[in-house]
This record gives C-alpha cells, sequence and structure tokens, in this order.
C-alpha cells in the first residue's frame, strides 16, 4: 500500500470514529439525561438542558452510528470488526458496566488501544505492542483522573450524578494514578529502547523523547490531584501552557530525530 493510501485509509479510520464515538456519547446522554442535570457542568449539555429533544437525539445516533458502519466497510473489514468491537463495549458500559468499579476506567483505555488499533489495521501496518500498552497506560491513566476530579468536585452528590463514584475514594484513586502514571513512564521508556522500535525507525535516539513525556504525564497528575483540572482532559491537555510547551518541544525533538537518524 503507498503512503497516500496509507494516509487516505488513516483519515477515513479517524472519521468513522469519530462518528461511532459521537453515536455513543449521544447514547450515553441519553441514558443519563437524569443523573447530568445535577451536575455543575454537563446539566448544559443539549439533553440535559432540554435544547435537543430525545427523539432528535435518537435519530442523529442512529445516522451516525449507520455513516460509521458504512464508511469502515470500504476501508477495509478489520476496521469494520474494530468498530463493532468498540460500539458492543461502549454499549456494554453505558447499559452496565460504569457502575462497575474498576472496570468502568479499563472499559476507556480498552477503547483508546482498539482506536490506535484500527489506525494501524487502516493503514496497512503492525501495531506495536508496547505502543498499544503505552495507549492503554496513559488512557487508563487520564480515566483515574477523570473519576477523582469528579469526585472532588461533586462531593456528596457524587454518586448522584456517577453511581459508580460511590466505590472509590479519594485516597484509593491517589494510589491508582501514582501507580498508572509511573506504569505510563515505565512502557513508554521500553517502547523507545525496544529493538523493535528501533529497527523500525532507523534510530536509537527516541530515548531522548522519555524527560517530554515524563514531565507531561506528571504535570497532568499535578493538574489533577492538586487543582481539580483533570475533569476534562481535552480542555487541559490543550490550555495548560506548559503542557502545551512539552508537547511541542516533545515533536520538535522527533522531528529532529527522524532527520538527524543516529
Amino acid at each position: 500500500i503507498s503512503i497516500f493510501s496509507a494516509i487516505e485509509n488513516t483519515f477515513y479510520a479517524f472519521i468513522a470514529f469519530c462518528l461511532i464515538a459521537g453515536t455513543v456519547y449521544i447514547m450515553n446522554d441519553i441514558c443519563d439525561v437524569e443523573c447530568d442535570r445535577v451536575h455543575n457542568e454537563k446539566c448544559n449539555r443539549p439533553i440535559a438542558s432540554g435544547a435537543l429533544p430525545l427523539w432528535a437525539a435518537t435519530l442523529e445516533a442512529s445516522i451516525l452510528l449507520f455513516l460509521s458502519i458504512g464508511l469502515a466497510t470500504n476501508v477495509d473489514k478489520r476496521l469494520l470488526v474494530c468498530l463493532i468491537i468498540y460500539f458492543v463495549l461502549q454499549v456494554l458500559y453505558t447499559l452496565w458496566l460504569k457502575r462497575v468499579v474498576l472496570v468502568d476506567v479499563f472499559l476507556i483505555a480498552a477503547g483508546f488501544v482498539l482506536r490506535v488499533y484500527a489506525g494501524a489495521v487502516a493503514a496497512r501496518v503492525d501495531a506495536s505492542t508496547w505502543m498499544l500498552v503505552c495507549t492503554f497506560a496513559v488512557a487508563l491513566l487520564l480515566a483515574l483522573c477523570k473519576r477523582h476530579s469528579e469526585l472532588m468536585l461533586l462531593g456528596e452528590n457524587a454518586s448522584k450524578h456517577r453511581r459508580v463514584l460511590a466505590d472509590y475514594s479519594k485516597e484509593f484513586l491517589n494510589v491508582l494514578i501514582a501507580a498508572v502514571s509511573s506504569l505510563s513512564v515505565v512502557c513508554y521508556s521500553i517502547y523507545t529502547l525496544s529493538p523493535t522500535t528501533i529497527e523500525k525507525l532507523g534510530t536509537r535516539l527516541m530515548f531522548v523523547t522519555i524527560p517530554f513525556v515524563t514531565f507531561g504525564i506528571f504535570r497532568y497528575v499535578y493538574l489533577t490531584l492538586c487543582k481539580g483540572k483533570g475533569g476534562r482532559p481535552e480542555k487541559t491537555l490543550t490550555q495548560d501552557i506548559p503542557i502545551v510547551i512539552d508537547v511541542v518541544f516533545f515533536v520538535a525533538v522527533c522531528i529532529a530525530i527522524m532527520i538527524f537518524k543516529g
């Protein structure tokens, strides 16, 4: 497969997963409409606020699901399988497993791993085992940080918004976050030093990026535990200046390594 075909297929896979994710989010908001109404921020969501009628939300979710399946079918049958597995897991999460302590965050992390693997399938490349493990660890960390922020933000009303929060505690989440943040750094370090990674990238210098990844992870943990900003990862990761600068340096170093291989 040519590089242009790989990019095209990856783009279509990205759109397909965006569509299926949209379907899942709408389903989740429909199921959690009453719980979202007691949340300080989620009460402003279209469905919870009443701005979007339930029938319209259901129709929108159905259309997005149909489009995502059709798009994945045209790219690769294996991509379709990944999409279906992702959708089934998310439906189980929405209807049941999000109420099971630890299983909820593990399923969130598994969803991110499926997305990365689907991207590799679409591009017709082998997914690095250590990259998948890194993805799982970082996604698990983000999910745990979100639970921590929800618990701290909602206080006594936490279990009313999300039932599983009654089974978590600040101390328990602190331990898990510390463990998973360390796991993320170790997994990424092993990934950069892996013979497979060195062979694929043609360089031994990727280990130079370890400090940037370590800083980014530790900074995010700091923002979660000390500033209570782990509730919206997309906002924290894009608006926190030190993290943004760290990402810029990380990308710049990666480009430099690939140009001046050694």
